[in-house]
């Protein structure tokens, strides 16, 4: 199996899973969670890990967190193995506990930490373990809105809460009111699997931390991302300036390219796309007619390469 991309910096963001083996329990009792988060307080102590929400699952685990170090594998080394010895040798067990490595998501902090530390608190109640997140003993969650007392060192809530000026009210009903309502996942507008983030920010992360890295057969995310990483307004600015188009086929080769090279969301090719009202299954349509069209119209297939080249710089 490949290895899985990591990019690492000072002050680097993520939003970090690992599951259990088979999706079977890693946690069988309540001395599993306590020793658990004592490993996350010594990763704080050693590694300077600093966690700014966390939910531990039944058969899986959450941290929102940044390394101001940027040493997240140190970290993630260290709590994984430390738990499976520990919860090997209680169970008398052998083998692996979790689930091949642990999933790393680089964040936009600053546009993501919100909705970021809502999903994870909100998972024990998607999961049916609780009414409402707050009953949820295994959370940091009642950390941000019932009391301080207590919280852990390596638990942060400043950071999440200084978009609420503070307000545990404001946080509150952020969160809770998504009990009631469906809420989209902040995965939207995933990239390349790993970088969680707007095309600037991908863009930063690659012209940053990617120029020296080879694109080789173990880095498959890399190539998806150096593939990917192409700003939305450069691909309507170059379908814009094409001569000979008519609008309706300006449109669709937006779409095409949009969803083909951005990452973005249907809705937001949508609205890149077109400034007509262009619902979602349109966009999913215009992609797939495209693509069948390229085969069978040689046309089609010479103006999708000529802007295909524009695009990548080819």
């Amino acid at each position: 199996m490949a290895r899985p991309l990591r990019i690492e910096y000072p002050g680097a963001f993520y939003h970090v899973t690992s599951r259990g083996n088979e999706r079977k329990a890693i946690f069988s009792q309540d001395k599993d969670r306590e020793n658990f988060l004592g490993y996350l307080n010594e990763a704080h102590r050693r590694f300077n890990l600093v966690i700014h929400a966390y939910c531990l699952m039944p058969n899986h685990y959450h941290l929102v967190c940044e390394t101001p170090l940027a040493n997240l594998s140190r970290c993630m080394q260290f709590i994984n193995s430390s738990y499976t010895a520990y919860y090997n040798a209680r169970c008398k067990r052998t083998g692996h506990l979790l689930q091949g490595r642990y999933k790393a998501i680089l964040v936009d902090k600053d546009s993501y930490i919100t909705a970021l530390v809502r999903y994870v608190h909100l998972n024990p109640v998607r999961a049916n373990l609780a009414n409402m997140p707050e009953e949820y003993r295994w959370s940091s969650y009642r950390y941000f809105v019932i009391s301080r007392k207590g919280r852990p060192d390596f638990l942060t809530t400043d950071f999440a809460m200084s978009y609420f000026d503070q307000d545990v009210g404001g946080f509150r009903q952020f969160t809770e009111e998504a009990v009631s309502k469906k809420t989209e996942t902040p995965f939207g507008d995933l990239k390349a699997g790993f970088i969680l983030g707007d095309d600037s920010f991908v863009k930063h992360i690659k012209d940053r931390y990617l120029g020296n890295i080879e694109a080789s057969r173990d880095l498959p995310s890399l190539r998806q991302l150096k593939k990917n990483c192409v700003l939305s307004e450069k691909i309507v600015g170059i379908i814009d300036s094409e001569i000979g188009l008519s609008d309706k086929e300006r449109v669709k080769l937006k779409v095409y390219f949009l969803r083909k090279y951005t990452g973005d969301t249907l809705s937001k090719v949508a609205q890149a796309a077109s400034h007509r009202r262009l619902s979602i299954s349109a966009v999913s349509q215009i992609v797939s007619r495209l693509v069948k069209e390229r085969k069978e119209n040689s046309k089609t297939e010479k103006t999708i390469r000529k802007i295909e080249g524009k695009i990548l710089n080819v």
